[in-house]
């Protein structure tokens, strides 16, 4: 009561008049950041007087008890989400946002009081205690389990796959090209992003860096680790994050939905550390999150939980996403991209896939070598169409490669759903869903690619559309095309949802399903090049111009000369040739033509242009050519000694290292350093060069 009464005598807010001093006991609830819970009292006590209203009457109207309201007005609690939402409906909507700012304060502060409490050297880790091991166990079964392993594939576990990885820094306002690993990355960065083209290996570098993590925990001290710092490991896939609930809580139901808890581990576990160690989040598949509101609200969330500071570390994995997303994350957060193999690292894949297999001896240097003969490097340089390649070489002999991007999903998905038809189906509504099994997929890539999640009763919802009329569906019909998709090993059916193991398998499904509706003249075609060559749709932008063009009557060219037209989009007509489509003799050397002339050129990104030429290869790329339009045509030595190390990739290491030597005699020293770079880079000693004459 005295405190009503004093209320009603004085136009200060309780917030200004009372100091803030917790009770023994516990009080308050929270331990918050003073300033901006002062704040928010301040504001309540504001629009209060302006409605007249005493602190009584908003605490009778809003049903909060006494207490509880009066320390609220006092600066000493904070509110819960219902009490300010009750406070609002009395006093305006501004008091729900300005509870969002005191609240995103007060979880700051009490994420930095958790994590005062430091293991400072793996030597020191501690026995993990019953809760925590069974999150490392599910952990490591989880992330060392072969991500493609349901579409048929007889693969290894990562742990033994593993090829260690190259990553670049990307971050815009670097010149630093530098290739470091993910350990050295952590060493440097608390956090970090890691992003890499569709295949690129996003996956198995998170699942290695999950893998290593949880094994030294359960006392593996043979396994390397990949940061100085002790952390404890969670591999969460970004579309399992849930932005509108607590943290803790979405990996807590994340782990749940990976199988491998029988109960859902207590949320407490994850919002401090894990017995004196950080929680390093390895969040994969961000692009993959298809909505892109609620890829926005999981951007900022993480990058909210990332400026807090607290008990985590992350490792972001993801496809390049558009610069505007990324500015939700922490602006200064590191990005680096994932490198494709090289042969070096063709040669330790084949070796480790082939590996205790029962394949005829030498059947890993085969496979390279049939590799090189279908001219499949820069293809296969991706790891996942090397996962694929080498999938499709275990069934027959690697000689018998297909010879393109496209080639390999055909063959791949074609041999998977012919070892899965049982021909021995004798009741007319199996067997005819079993002859829709492609056109089914096929809808339900598209769906997975436009929502994210595709659920089983999309699949059942088509199958009865085409359902054709005089056919009886039988009682048990859910069960037959649950059955009749996971024969199919493309897809999985967990529950209630059915899950593409991979985004470029949808992506291949979806892309077969829409070139077959583009009509021959291709309507719209340079609209669609200039809305999809960029960001997360380029990759399915690729395969339906690849498949368009394998329609009857259709023609390349037509592809081909709208690519041409522009040189930014020269890159698309690279990769649509590796992706399987053939251009013709005259537009294939229109094309080198060009992007030798732009390695020349001022005005062009003379990295790029190179990459283009080594992507393109020997085969298409003749010496002769490459000679006369750019090594003899040059005439800066900066730009000469780039396509040296060009040439070196492509034709001869030796007369590249013969020609960089003539630079270097005639160049002046500023040029010095980047042709003793060029030296290293092609594997020869540069010792020659006289970086100080």
């Amino acid at each position: 009561m005295v405190w009503r009464y004093r209320d009603k005598l004085s136009a200060k807010p309780f917030a200004e008049k009372q100091e803030f001093h917790p009770m023994p006991g516990g009080r308050p609830r929270t331990s918050p950041s003073k300033s901006e819970l002062h704040t928010f009292a301040e504001h309540l006590s504001t629009v209060r007087r302006s409605t007249g209203l005493t602190v009584a009457d908003v605490l009778r109207r809003t049903g909060i008890a006494d207490k509880a309201g009066y320390e609220i007005f006092r600066a000493q609690r904070l509110p819960t989400k219902t009490q300010a939402d009750a406070l609002a409906r009395v006093l305006g909507s501004s008091v729900v946002e300005s509870w969002r700012v005191a609240k995103a304060a007060v979880e700051r502060a009490e994420l930095a009081q958790r994590d005062t409490v430091n293991l400072r050297s793996w030597d020191d880790l501690p026995n993990p205690d019953p809760a925590l091991t069974k999150i490392l166990r599910a952990q490591l079964a989880v992330a060392d389990r072969f991500p493609y392993e349901l579409l048929g594939v007889d693969a290894p576990k990562v742990s033994s796959l593993y090829i260690p990885e190259r990553l670049r820094w990307e971050n815009p306002t670097s010149a630093d090209t530098t290739l470091t690993t993910i350990s050295a990355a952590l060493a440097k960065h608390r956090n970090i992003l890691i992003t890499a083209e569709p295949g690129g290996g996003k996956s198995m570098a998170a699942r290695r860096v999950v893998c290593r993590i949880a094994a030294r925990w359960l006392r593996d001290n043979g396994t390397d680790v990949p940061l100085p710092e002790p952390v404890a490991a969670i591999y969460l896939p970004a579309i399992d994050i849930a932005p509108g609930r607590p943290w803790a809580e979405s990996v807590a139901d994340a782990l749940v939905r990976s199988g491998r808890f029988h109960a859902r581990p207590a949320a407490e576990l994850f919002a401090e550390r894990a017995q004196g160690t950080r929680w390093l989040i390895v969040v994969d598949g961000l692009d993959e999150i298809a909505d892109r509101e609620t890829r926005r609200a999981v951007l900022e969330l993480l990058g909210d939980l990332m400026r807090g500071g607290g008990p985590y570390r992350f490792v972001l994995v993801s496809r390049p996403l558009p610069e505007d997303e990324l500015r939700l994350l922490d602006r200064a957060l590191p990005r680096f991209a994932l490198q494709r193999f090289d042969a070096d690292r063709l040669c330790q894949f084949s070796d480790r896939w082939f590996a205790n297999k029962e394949v005829p001896e030498g059947t890993a240097e085969r496979f390279v070598t049939a590799v090189s003969e279908a001219d499949l490097g820069e293809v296969v340089a991706v790891p996942l169409f090397a996962t694929i390649a080498a999938a499709v070489a275990g069934t027959g002999s690697p000689e018998d490669l297909p010879r393109s991007r496209l080639d390999l999903y055909e063959r791949f998905v074609g041999e998977l759903l012919e070892a899965r038809s049982p021909s021995d189906i004798l009741s007319p509504y199996p067997r005819w869903l079993r002859s829709q099994r492609v056109p089914l997929l096929e809808h339900l890539a598209q769906s997975h690619l436009a929502n994210g999640v595709v659920h089983l009763v999309a699949a059942e919802h088509w199958v009865d559309r085409m359902c054709p009329a005089g056919l009886t569906s039988p009682r048990n019909a859910a069960a037959e095309i649950r059955h009749s998709l996971i024969e199919t090993g493309v897809v999985t059916v967990d529950d209630t949802v059915v899950r593409f193991p991979h985004k470029s398998i949808a992506e291949y499904l979806a892309a077969r399903a829409r070139a077959t509706r583009i009509p021959a003249y291709f309507p719209d075609l340079k609209s669609f090049l200039e809305r999809n060559s960029h960001g997360g749709r380029r990759n399915l932008m690729m395969l339906t111009i690849a498949a368009w063009t394998r329609q009857p009557g259709n023609d390349p060219a037509l592809a081909f000369r709208h690519l041409l037209g522009s040189p930014n989009l020269l890159p698309e007509a690279v990769d649509l040739i590796k992706t399987g489509v053939t251009p013709g003799p005259e537009i294939e050397k229109a094309l080198i033509t060009r992007i030798l002339i732009n390695c020349r050129d001022e005005d062009f990104s003379d990295k790029a242009a190179h990459e283009l030429l080594v992507q393109l290869g020997p085969r298409r790329v003749s010496r002769h050519l490459f000679t006369e339009i750019l090594l003899n045509a040059s005439r800066k030595p900066r730009k000469l000694a780039l396509a040296a190390k060009t040439y070196a990739a492509m034709f001869d290491r030796d007369e590249a290292a013969s020609i960089l030597t003539n630079i270097s005699q005639t160049a002046d020293t500023s040029a010095l350093s980047d042709i003793a770079a060029h030296f290293d880079a092609i594997g020869m000693s540069s010792s020659s060069i006289d970086l100080y004459r």
